[in-house]
């Protein structure tokens, strides 16, 4: 394996959720891998008790190149969208039966040279 390293930067908020009683806080940044120096897209999760990192891999494949040619980052935002499930939301209203989330989007602008 390899290890990401230092400067951290765009860091970017993505939401609380509540687990096991807990609130848990969820953020984006990007570091740089220590093998190959290309900077890596990270997902963070932190609570009182733990801190869970992962890196966030996007398809190559589809209408994009892909994060895996970039060579950098130029910035990341996030934004939230309401989503409305169950019978009855079709029209855009909750009614009796229907339930209410919300979405989180990270979106990533980068460059490829």
């Amino acid at each position: 394996g390899y290890s990401v390293s230092a400067p951290f930067s765009h860091f970017t908020e993505l939401g609380v959720f509540k687990k096991n009683n807990m609130l848990t806080y969820r953020i984006a940044c990007v570091g740089k891998s220590t093998r190959t120096n290309q900077p890596k897209l990270l997902c963070i999760e932190f609570c009182e008790e733990s801190v869970k990192v992962k890196e966030l891999a996007w398809p190559t494949g589809g209408i994009g190149l892909g994060i895996s040619l970039s060579t950098s980052f130029e910035g990341l935002a996030s934004f939230s969208a309401p989503l409305l499930v169950g019978q009855g939301t079709e029209k855009g209203a909750i009614g009796d039966h229907g339930r209410f989330y919300e979405r989180s989007f990270l979106v990533a602008l980068h460059s490829n040279g």
